[in-house]
């Protein structure tokens, strides 16, 4: 029933581990972008997890909760992985993509840092800073975006939706990322301190960026901190990060086509 990993994928992938097993050891943090619904990302993800041996995991896709029973959790049935991760009520792509990953987590520490949905839609409304509160500072939410940063950010979130909602609504949807980005930042600085280094985070691509993503959130909160960011694409993109990986793409239904009806 789990989809086991994809030959062509596996292929591909070694000839980008340009690190060895032990190189990994030297960062704190290692950032695994993705693109949720690529079965080929997360077969990526899992080999890279068996390279680093991290001594623990922050999933996106996990709440704390849920981090803590998977964390709990057999690790030698991905079924009981699923049913303690309560997976199939998360609305995330079908828990056999993301089977590889699990079989690859091995003893690490498994933390959830999902943004609740309520927290998500009061960023909106708010701002980042005013839903996280006064420790935002922390990971600069209370700075303003450089206007050329802001601007492009305000762009792309009216792209990412199709070009069909108001211009007005950008602004709050880049307050929304900034506080997911600020709470992933926090877990995974949670774990380091918990667990030790390297923790990996895997979460969607978008969150990788080196220049606005977690890596900034964490650089502001603590700039000794050596992190290294992976982004895995379906093709070469203008975000920055320290590695690239294109895996091969899928087939999906028009993204724009719920928009345009």
């Amino acid at each position: 029933m789990i989809a086991r990993p994809l030959i062509a994928a596996i292929a591909m992938i070694a000839s980008v581990m340009v690190l060895r097993a032990e190189d990994w050891q030297a960062f704190d943090v290692i950032i695994l972008g993705e693109v949720h619904d690529n079965p080929h990302a997360h077969v990526v993800q899992a080999e890279f997890l068996r390279k680093i041996s991290p001594k623990a995991i922050v999933f996106e896709m996990l709440g704390p909760i849920e981090g803590m029973a998977v964390d709990g959790a057999d690790r030698s049935d991905l079924a009981a992985i699923e049913d303690a991760a309560k997976w199939a009520e998360s609305g995330w792509p079908p828990f056999e993509l993301y089977a590889p990953v699990f079989e690859a987590i091995g003893n690490a520490g498994i933390l959830g840092a999902a943004v609740p949905d309520f927290l998500v839609k009061q960023a909106i409304s708010s701002s980042a800073i005013d839903v996280f509160g006064r420790n935002g500072a922390r990971f600069g939410l209370h700075l303003p975006l450089p206007p050329e940063q802001r601007e492009a950010r305000e762009n792309l979130q009216f792209v990412v939706h199709c070009e069909a909602i108001p211009r007005a609504l950008t602004s709050g949807l880049v307050e929304a990322q900034r506080l997911r980005d600020a709470v992933f930042a926090k877990v995974t600085l949670d774990a380091l301190n918990r667990y030790g280094a390297p923790v990996v985070l895997i979460a969607g691509f978008g969150h990788a960026r080196l220049d606005w993503g977690v890596p900034a959130a964490i650089k502001i909160a603590n700039p000794n901190l050596n992190v290294f960011s992976i982004g895995i694409m379906e093709s070469e993109s203008e975000a920055p990060f320290n590695q690239t990986v294109i895996v091969p793409s899928v087939e999906r239904p028009d993204p724009c086509e719920g928009f345009n009806r």
